[in-house]
C-alpha cells in the first residue's frame, strides 16, 4: 500500500528449489499470472491463466506473450507444450494449437480438453469430460475414442484430469466419474443433488485391455524411472 495509491496489492511469485545450492529461490510474476496450467523445464516454458488471459513466460518469470482474446477460454480446460515444436495446445471449444514464433492459431475441429502430447509428438489424448478418453492424430488428422462410461447421460467436466502415460508410452491412468442425479423426492435439503461414482483406470494401449480400480481419486503419476520397466 502506497499513500497515492491506497489498497492491497498481490505480488505473485514462482518459487523453485536449487538442489546443490539448498535454498529457495523466488522470481516475481507478471500481473495475472494467477493460475499455473502447464510447465515444461526442459524448454524453459510456464503457461498461467488469469483476469488477463493466458501468458506465456519462462522460468526467470519474464512474459513472452499474452493471449487475451475471449476465444481462449476460462483456463479451466488445460494446456500442453508439444514435446519437440513450439506449438502448444490449449484445451477448450474448439480445442486449439498455437505457434507463438508466427502468432498463429489452428482451431482444431472438436472440443476437448486437458490435452497431453505423446512422447515423439505425432498424437495428443484428450477429454470431453470426465468419463472419457480420445485420441488425435495430427498427421492424420484422425480421431479415436479410447474409453468411456457407457450410457452416461449426465457428463460433468469440473472431474475432468490430463491423463498419465507411462514412461514407455504403453500404459495410461485415468480418473474417470459417473454423475447421475438422485430422485427429487428422495433428497433432503442437506443432501447433494447429484452422486459420482468414480474409478481409477489404466489402459494397456498396446494389447487394448483397461482395468478399473473402483474409488474416489483426484490425482494419479507413475512411479518408476525406467523406459523398459514400469510400475503404477
Amino acid at each position: 500500500t502506497r499513500p497515492e495509491r491506497p489498497g492491497i496489492v498481490l505480488q505473485h511469485q514462482l518459487g523453485l528449489f536449487h538442489l546443490d545450492e539448498n535454498k529457495s529461490l523466488y522470481r516475481n510474476l507478471p500481473a495475472g499470472c494467477q493460475h499455473p496450467v502447464t510447465i515444461s523445464p526442459r524448454q524453459d516454458r510456464i503457461v498461467f491463466h488469469g483476469p488477463d488471459g493466458y501468458q506465456l513466460l519462462n522460468l526467470k518469470g519474464r512474459r513472452q506473450l499474452l493471449l487475451t482474446d475471449a476465444v481462449w477460454g476460462d483456463g479451466n480446460a488445460g494446456a500442453a507444450f508439444h514435446p519437440t515444436r513450439p506449438v502448444f495446445a490449449v484445451g477448450g471449444s474448439p480445442l486449439a494449437l498455437y505457434d507463438p514464433i508466427h502468432r498463429q492459431r489452428t482451431s482444431l475441429s472438436f472440443a476437448g480438453r486437458c490435452p497431453v502430447w505423446t512422447s515423439d509428438g505425432r498424437c495428443m489424448f484428450f477429454s470431453t469430460s470426465s468419463s472419457d478418453l480420445h485420441l488425435y492424430d495430427s498427421e492424420t488428422g484422425g480421431r479415436e475414442e479410447i474409453l468411456s462410461i457407457l450410457a452416461n447421460r449426465y457428463p460433468e467436466t469440473k472431474k475432468s484430469r490430463p491423463v498419465q502415460l507411462s514412461p514407455d508410452g504403453r500404459y495410461f491412468a485415468l480418473p474417470v466419474t459417473r454423475r447421475s442425479p438422485y430422485h427429487a423426492e428422495s433428497v433432503r435439503p442437506d443432501q447433494p443433488l447429484w452422486s459420482e461414482n468414480q474409478s481409477l483406470v489404466i489402459g494397456d494401449l498396446e494389447r487394448r485391455e483397461i482395468w478399473q480400480l473402483p474409488g474416489p481419486v483426484d490425482q494419479c503419476c507413475w512411479v518408476g524411472i525406467s523406459k523398459k520397466k514400469t510400475e503404477p
